[in-house]
This record gives structure tokens, sequence and C-alpha cells, in this order.
């Protein structure tokens, strides 16, 4: 399938490489590695626990199954973790996942995109901010370790065979996919049952009668639990998103609507597809939040957005070639088009929609009316604030170099100093698409000039492949270094829960231990109504006992006062819970600490209190963790 032709000089062996090596750096500029962070705690922790499954038999996250059970993709991650260990696995399966992602996405581009279309359109994918849905937490191509992360290539390899007339591997594909990460695999489903059946009008009114009528019909949140939900994971929630949230799917779904127009025929029906399979998506979306129906919030079709706005941004580069020369509106209506993508979070949404109602699809020669005489003076003011706003940006985020000044020889941090490359993350990231245009021009000079312009890129590739690794973080060598303080290990035996206050991350892969409860171990609450009821009831325990990573978003869980601080009494009142084993603090209550350890990097002391212990010396008959009470060791 062709959408644009190809550049004379793209054949080029010399052209082709600089550009090659180019995108490579861009890559490694917007996709550096932090280590093992955020969602890859989750996934880290369901491949330990792969390895030793009682021992976190009773950990919240856990206790009632969690996002592993619709994954395979722990199996592979623990064998691995298990090999070489948890940290080098996580890198390793990281490094073949980016590299599956920017191979696949090649692949799946080249289909329909040609010359500098296909060049600009990956330079865009590779170098703009990927955030997707509410409040900023999701993004395409992460970098960090997922099944995410091997999802999307497994989509985006998909859509390359699909477009290839392959439809047994695209099928296959998907299905790996879905066994990866369902969620993520969703969207190319809904793509390819668009882009094969191609439903008309009638069918497509039938589609959503039906999908309405089933929506109401299917089992529903009940009261508590969705309250819980609302309050813990808003962002699963349509009606929970604000204005500008809810305007970025229009910005994506309108490029590709207003790219109708500009599409060569035999590219309208993959371009109607995606629209089709977006708007569907957000329809199910909007009815799981209006409904409280199961199944549609638990599979958050929403998210389908992730594939929407990547084949946006895909063919907006594509758009501007073909429609530029057309009239004065269509250069407008394009401008209008990229300033709605540098505001999606803002005022983007309602703005592109209204420029993509000018457009009739059915009539790609449809003359666009006459734009007013203002109307150009309006243009570039606000052109001038969006450049002046990108600008300000970049500034801003130069003041890393005065943080690297004063605390880079001084204060251990986990963010990494002397990060040039903080420079390129969010709107200014637009800057390295445009160093295309250099080499793209360099086409129509001599061989010689080409071979200077591939060793600049293999220069720029070096110096982005030399800050792509930034795991340089005292504290995560201390959590995954495998070697936890023996007298901790020693006292608590595998299969006993653990408080460690603040400080889940030691508890699981340090001691490799359950720990009772924190916020971050609710994240499966919208799966299990178990879980969500029993996050309740733990982290009401956790506040009233005074821990500050025991709070949800809304009112349920109110936040601990400042500078309140766990007690003896709240202690033994937390170990009345029979689930709970130890607790470690670093407050030192009298005589009960069993044993003590100092952190290696900050020198904080950390005591380990064993609840049998505390209800004893409060006098309360307990039974201690494997029927005998822990010996002392304080160091």
């Amino acid at each position: 399938m062709s959408s644009f032709h190809a550049e004379p000089s793209l054949d080029k062996n010399w052209r082709a490489a600089a550009l090659g090596l180019y995108l490579a750096a861009v890559w490694l500029l917007t996709h550096r590695y932090f280590g093992i962070r955020y969602d890859g705690v989750l996934y880290a922790v369901q491949a330990v626990a792969r390895m030793d499954p009682a021992a976190f038999r009773n950990d919240l996250f856990f206790a009632f199954g969690s996002q592993d059970d619709y994954s395979l993709f722990s199996w592979p991650y623990a064998w691995l973790a298990h090999s070489i260990g948890l940290a080098t696995a996580s890198l390793l399966l990281l490094v073949f996942a980016q590299l599956a992602w920017a191979t696949t996405a090649f692949a799946f581009a080249r289909r329909w995109l040609f010359g500098n279309a296909l060049w600009f359109g990956l330079a865009l994918v590779y170098a703009l901010p990927s955030d997707y849905g509410a409040r900023g937490i999701f993004q395409y191509a992460e970098s960090f370790l997922t099944a995410r992360s091997w999802a999307e290539p497994l989509v985006l390899a998909s859509l390359a065979a699909a477009l290839a007339d392959r439809k047994l591997l695209a099928t296959g594909l998907a299905l790996l996919a879905f066994l990866c990460h369902p969620i993520i695999a969703l969207p190319n489903l809904l793509f390819l049952g668009f882009y094969y059946f191609r439903p008309g009008a009638r069918w497509l009114i039938v589609i959503v009668l039906a999908a309405t009528a089933l929506t109401f019909m299917m089992p529903a949140m009940d009261a508590e639990w969705y309250e819980i939900v609302r309050q813990r994971s808003p962002w699963v929630l349509l009606s929970e998103w604000n204005a500008g949230e809810l305007g970025q799917p229009l910005v994506w779904l309108s490029i590709l609507w207003v790219g109708l127009r500009y599409a060569p025929s035999a590219a309208h029906r993959l371009l109607m597809a995606f629209i089709l399979a977006g708007a569907f998506a957000m329809l199910l979306a909007a009815l799981g939040s209006l409904s409280h129906n199961v199944l549609l919030i638990q599979s958050q079709p929403w998210r389908s957005e992730w594939l929407v706005k990547l084949v946006a941004l895909l063919y907006l580069p594509g758009m501007f070639m073909q429609g530029w020369q057309r009239s004065a509106t269509d250069r407008w209506l394009l401008l209008g088009l990229a300033c709605a993508v540098l505001t999606s979070h803002a005022f983007g949404g309602p703005a592109a929609a209204v420029l993509a109602a000018l457009v009739r699809p059915g009539r790609p020669d449809h003359v666009l009316p006459p734009l007013p005489r203002w109307f150009p003076i309006a243009g570039w003011s606000v052109l001038a604030v969006l450049i002046a706003e990108s600008v300000l940006s970049a500034i801003q985020q130069t003041e890393f170099l005065l943080e690297w000044a004063s605390h880079s020889f001084v204060v251990p941090t986990a963010a990494p100093n002397l990060d040039f490359a903080a420079i390129f993350q969010g709107t200014p990231a637009v800057i390295l698409p445009a160093g295309l245009w250099l080499l793209l021009k360099s086409g129509k000079h001599s061989a010689r000039l080409g071979a200077t312009m591939v060793a600049l890129s293999a220069v720029f590739l070096a110096v982005a492949a030399s800050g792509w690794y930034r795991e340089r973080d005292a504290y995560q060598a201390v959590v995954f270094s495998g070697r936890p303080p023996s007298v901790f290990t020693e006292l608590v035996p595998s299969g006993a829960t653990l408080y460690w206050e603040n400080n889940l991350e030691l508890a699981w892969f340090l001691l490799r231990r359950g720990n009772y409860a924190s916020t971050v171990q609710t994240a499966g609450l919208v799966f299990s109504r178990e879980t969500a009821i029993e996050s309740s009831r733990r982290l009401m325990r956790l506040q009233e006992f005074g821990a500050q990573d025991a709070k949800f978003v809304g009112r349920q869980l109110r936040r601990a006062p400042a500078g309140q601080r766990p007690t003896l009494e709240k202690l033994i009142e937390l170990c009345r819970d029979p689930i709970l084993n130890f607790v470690v603090l670093d407050e030192k209550f009298e005589k009960l600490a069993i044993a003590s350890w100092a952190h290696p990097v900050d020198g904080r002391i950390w005591y380990l209190y064993a609840c049998s212990g505390t209800q004893q010396g409060s006098g309360a008959e307990v039974l201690p963790v494997g029927g005998k009470t822990p010996l002392s060791r304080i160091e």
C-alpha cells in the first residue's frame, strides 16, 4: 500500500544510513533507561513471585490474584531473572523490546509511507512525548520493562502483516500480543475487525446499539467497589477525566479524519479502520463509566489511544507534504492540526475537532472556504506563542545544570546528574525531527558530503548512546543487589508478612518477602473486588498507625497529618492483625526491636519488630510465626 512517493535520492545508501543513524540517536535520547521503576516494579515483583510463590501468599498485591493472571509475560521474565539476576534480566529484556519496537514501527510505517514522509513520521513518533490517557500515567514505548514493552511491538508487527495481506500472520501476532497484555492488544483486534470486515453505515449502527444494550445487561461493579476504584484509580474511568484529557483522543482522531483528504484511495481503508476502532473504543469506555460495567472498566478500552496517537503522528508529516501546496486554507488547516498536537493537553482537542469539521473525506477535491483577512495574523500570533513556550520550556529544563553544579559531588540522589538529554523531554523534542531536514537536503549534493553526514550522524548516535544508561542510583543498587541483610532474613521466615514503612521495594526485592500493604500494592483492585475491599481495610489500619504510604486519592483514606509518627501503642494495635507478622520502622521502641540494620547509602537505621513480641509485651495472646518467638539480633 502506498500513500507517498519515494524521493529519487532515497536509494543512495549513504543517505539511508545517515537517516537510520539519526533516528537511532533520536530514540536513545528520548528513551533512556533509569532502571526498574514505576510499573516496572510491579512486573519485576511478579517475576520474583514466580520463583517463590509461597513467600508472597499474604502480600496485598498477590493475595487475591494480580495482573499476572492475565499475562504470560512473567514466565520468561522469571526464568531469565533466576538465571542472570533481576536487574540484568530487566535491562536485557528492555533492550530487545526497544529494538523490537523501533523495528516493527519502521516495518509498519514503510508499508504505507515512503520517502521523506516515512523518515519524518518515524522521527515524530520516536521523539515526541508518548503519554496518553489521564494524568500522564501511561506511555507507549516506555523506558522501563513491563508486559506492555513486548505487547506493543507485537501489535505493530501484526499491523505490518495485515498491510502485507498476510491475514494468518497478522491474526497470530495479534493473539500473541493478547497473551502478553490483553488491554494493549485490544485496539489491534478492533482495527483488524474493522479493516477486514469493513462494515457499512447500517452495520455500524447495529454494532453501536448492540454494544450499548449488552453493556447494561452485563454485571456491574457494586457501589462500594466502584467507589474504591474511583478513589484509587480514577484514570480508568472516563467520568473522572478533565476536559484536556478528554480532548486528547479528539486530536488524534481529527488528524486521521483530515488525513483522508490528502491520502490516496488505497490508504483510505487503513485510516478509516483506525478512526472506527479508536472512536468505538472511546464509546465503550464511556459506556463503562456510565453503566459501571465490570468488564469494560477492567478492559480499559480508552487505552486504544496509544495506537491511534501513534498512527496520527506517523501520518502528520505526509499530510503536510501532500496538502501544503493545495491552497492557503489547506496550509492553515495543517498548521492548526500541528498546533493542536502541541496543545493536546489543553485546548487542542476542541480546536482539532473544529478543523476536522471543515473537511469532507468523501470528496478529497473539495475546495475549502477562503480565509478571512484577519486569520493569518491571528494564526501567526498563535504560532509565535507556541514557539516562545517551547523555548521557555527548554530553558526551564536546563536548571539541571545548576543542580549538577551544587549537588553532583555531595548529595546522593536518584535523579541522574549532568543529564543534557533532559532538554528534549516534552515539547522541545520537536527540535529533533527538525534535524532531519539537513540530512534530507544533503541528498542533492555530492556523495562526499553524504559520507560526511553519515559520520556526523554516527557521532550524534555515539553521544546519545553514551547517555542512554542512567541507572546510576546507589539506592537501586542496594535494592536489587541480591545481598539482603542477614540479621533480617534469619529472623523473618519465607512466607511471613511484614510491613516495611515507606520502603516496599526493600521488602519485595531485598528481603524477598511479602509486604503487608501500601498504595502501590493496590494497583490490581480494579480487577478484583476482594483486593479492593482488603486494600481499604489494610490501608485504613496503616493510616491509623501513622504511615505516610497509606493513602488513596479521594476521601475514604485521609492523608496522615504532617509530622505524625507511629507510636508504641499504635504499633501494638497494628500488630493485632493476624496477617501481619513483622514490622520494620526507623523508630526504636524500648527493647522490643529484635534486630537492626543500617542502610549502606544513607546510614538510616531500621529496626525489626516481631508482632508476636509486641503482643506479648502488651499482655495479649498471639501465636508467633513458625510457633516460636524469633531471637533478637541488634547490631
